[in-house]
């Protein structure tokens, strides 16, 4: 515009911008997609990444994109973002999700010894103090606390949720740090090895529920 009023004032022909080929790819694009590009405010790698994999067809992307799930497009826009603000795979934690709250993937989820815990990852009582986990909550609010929870756990461990595997997190969910013993068992019987053995079917699930491929 700034050229072309210059052009008016001056007589001038001068050229105007020109989409490129790159450009051009994105707005062909649905605006979710398109949103991933340039929603400036909230750009980061991992978004990028997200809206490159969906034109290039390589590795998961939203259902929001691929229209597959049927899981709420929010819920769904919400794990891929925490799970990239996490370095972790979304189908990791979704699969994580699934396995703790039955299935339902439902953040007021009571379970546990005694019927005490509650939620995406079943917080216990001074977890859900800490973190602000209460009745009500959005799938999406909930996350940002199992983000803060993963994070802090890893922290005091002296490791990064960058690049941490299903069973580094459910480790992390089950027993409190990722470093802890992989085969200690909860009041269930349940360890973070057989745990994560137990999850093929809830896999199979949130990648339904989300619609995701896998790599």
């Amino acid at each position: 515009a700034q050229i072309q009023a210059s052009n008016e004032k001056y007589g001038k022909d001068r050229k105007l911008i020109t989409a490129s080929p790159a450009e051009e790819a994105i707005f062909d694009q649905v605006p979710s997609v398109q949103k991933l590009f340039t929603d400036y405010d909230n750009r980061s790698q991992a978004r990028i990444s997200r809206g490159t994999a969906y034109l290039t067809g390589a590795g998961p992307v939203r259902a929001s994109m691929t229209g597959t799930g049927v899981a709420p497009i929010d819920d769904t826009n919400a794990l891929v973002e925490v799970a990239g603000d996490l370095g972790v795979s979304p189908i990791d934690l979704a699969t994580i999700i699934g396995f703790e709250t039955g299935g339902t993937y439902n953040p007021n989820q009571w379970g546990g010894q005694g019927g005490q815990y509650m939620g995406l990852i079943q917080f216990g009582p001074s977890e859900r103090q800490k973190y602000g986990v209460v009745e009500g909550m959005t799938f999406r609010n909930q996350l940002i606390s199992v983000a803060a929870f993963l994070k802090d756990r890893f922290k005091s461990a002296g490791m990064s949720t960058q690049g941490a595997n299903l069973e580094d997190l459910y480790t992390t969910v089950i027993a409190g740090n990722p470093g802890a013993n992989r085969d200690a068992q909860d009041s269930f019987g349940t360890s973070a090895r057989s745990g994560v053995a137990k999850m093929g079917p809830h896999r199979e699930r949130a990648m339904q529920r989300f619609g995701f491929s896998q790599n």
